[in-house]
């Protein structure tokens, strides 16, 4: 399987801002070592999991844990299970039907809609942009793409190792810090746009990865931040590396800290 070639725009069900595709030959340079599992806090499209087994050859008994806050996320993960492949039959069959004869107007009813459909489908097509229709962005021709999508194929290979959860992200952090097998790839929203993570959302993560050090973490820690002075004060002597981002949706550029411990 040809990953870097065929699967790098094509690693998740829709385009996530934060995926970590194309930086992950950088943050592997960190992985100094096979671990017997490898924990996403805040995994969202787990570009570092996937890439990781792809790339990177991980062993066939590594265990996979992947956290989110987002139940609509998870959802969408546990829906590529072998366990729910007619399920996932049924949704994108319901997904190919909402492209039919798809209008501004049909758009913001399915917009509306509850479940798992509407979330994948306004997640793929996207927002409208200043009430213009279509989107800017690459019309979908259907929906049967996802069989073709690296998350899919993960999850259907590896499901047997691969653990599932909806919980505050320090919760998983802490059930594996001082665990010497595990990596633990901490990779959080931005604090002032998404801070509903933590069950009391007036908990600051980077101020909770700083009172809690990492360097007293037995397990193996890679972190990465948004760049700023005020990050960089914080973790400044477990600073690896500086690489500039570009987010998918957006376009938007900024530039990333490794940190490790």
């Amino acid at each position: 399987m040809d990953v870097k070639k065929k699967y790098r725009k094509n690693a998740f069900v829709f385009g996530y801002a934060g995926n970590k595709r194309d930086e992950i030959d950088e943050i592997a340079k960190y992985v100094d070592k096979q671990y017997k599992t490898i924990v996403e806090p805040f995994c969202g499209s787990s570009a570092f999991s996937i890439f990781n087994f792809y790339e990177n050859k991980s062993p066939d008994d590594v265990k996979y844990v992947l956290n989110d806050n987002n139940k609509q996320l998870i959802d969408v993960y546990k829906l590529l299970l072998p366990e729910n492949n007619e399920k996932l039959k049924e949704v994108i069959e319901t997904l190919n039907g909402f492209l039919v004869d798809l209008n501004k107007e049909k758009y913001e009813i399915i917009k509306k809609k509850e479940g798992i459909e509407s979330y994948i489908f306004i997640h793929k097509v996207y927002a409208l942009r200043a009430g213009l229709y279509p989107t800017n962005r690459k019309p979908v021709a259907n929906f049967n793409y996802i069989y073709d999508t690296l998350i899919y194929k993960f999850m259907q290979q590896n499901h047997n190792n691969i653990t599932l959860s909806c919980e505050d992200g320090a919760q998983i952090i802490e059930k594996y810090r001082n665990d010497e097998t595990a990596l633990l790839f901490i990779d959080p929203p931005y604090i002032l746009e998404y801070n509903k993570f933590y069950k009391d959302d007036s908990v600051n993560i980077y101020e909770y990865l700083y009172n809690n050090q990492i360097s007293t973490y037995k397990c193996k820690v890679i972190l990465c931040l948004n760049s700023n002075w005020i990050i960089k004060l914080l973790f400044d002597t477990h600073i690896k590396n500086t690489y500039g981002k570009l987010y998918q949706s957006s376009k938007k550029k900024t530039e990333h800290l490794i940190i490790t411990n």
